[in-house]
């Protein structure tokens, strides 16, 4: 019997709350109930497959974005998400051609068609096209700068994980990283989900160089996380009070 349109739209929205929130165990259990009674939302059925990817399960991703795609082959959502689960199972050259169908659909101008073909092609080994992308965006050359471009594009795909494996190199600084792109990477940092990144960025972050509200963002952070020591030993550090 079906839901309620009412108790469906609730549990949809819920359900997509809990995915964007990282709560994906309990996210899957409220897309896995309504999806069998509403096969023909292919929002519903984008989503579901988002939350299998995140949960490393992309054979099934697959499945979910492919019935997505049959009810709808305009949502540019589904050919990312097929292009990320090919690369994850083996497949690269089915990775490059949703990754290109990807690109022909998605019309924001933040670079995110860009690195998704880069990634493929990668992948791939096609090392020349992958070049070739980023020169045909004009995407800068300078490695530091373009990691910080790659990580942004990342995070505003709701693609945190992608965003932090980017941001690896910038993570080990010291003083080598430019300060505008070192704070640049550390506000995406502080979106990750992962209780251990927040925890590595507060480890590394001391001194005058960074602007307060990126010292009040870590502590919020930490204090959403209910990491009061972690919190408290960071405060203290910031005030040259660390011992």
């Amino acid at each position: 019997m079906a839901l309620k349109d009412s108790s469906f739209e609730n549990k949809k929205n819920a359900a997509r709350a809990l995915l964007l929130e990282g709560n994906l165990e309990e996210a899957l259990k409220l897309f896995e109930e309504i999806s069998e009674s509403h096969e023909e939302d292919a929002g519903l059925i984008t989503n579901h497959g988002r939350c299998l990817l995140s949960l490393n399960r992309p054979a099934e991703a697959i499945e979910c974005y492919l019935q997505s795609v049959k009810i709808n082959p305009n949502i540019p959502a589904n050919y990312r998400g097929l292009t990320l689960a090919s690369i994850e199972i083996g497949r690269p050259k089915e990775a490059c051609q949703y990754a290109e169908k990807f690109s022909s659909k998605y019309k924001n101008n933040d670079n995110l068609k860009e690195f998704t073909l880069y990634d493929a092609y990668v992948n791939m080994g096609d090392i020349k096209k992958a070049k070739e992308v980023l020169k045909k965006a004009c995407i800068s050359e300078d490695i530091e700068e373009c990691t910080i471009i790659r990580a942004k594009c990342y995070a505003r795909g709701d693609k945190t994980a992608e965003a932090m494996k980017t941001l690896g190199p910038i993570f080990k600084w010291e003083d080598k990283y430019n300060d505008d792109n070192l704070q640049s990477a550390i506000i995406i940092g502080m979106h990750s989900e992962n209780k251990e990144d927040i925890i590595d960025i507060a480890s590394r972050v001391s001194g005058s160089r960074f602007s307060k509200q990126i010292v009040g963002g870590i502590v919020q952070r930490l204090v959403k996380l209910k990491e009061t020591e972690v919190m408290k030993k960071f405060l203290l550090k910031m005030i040259g009070v660390d011992k």
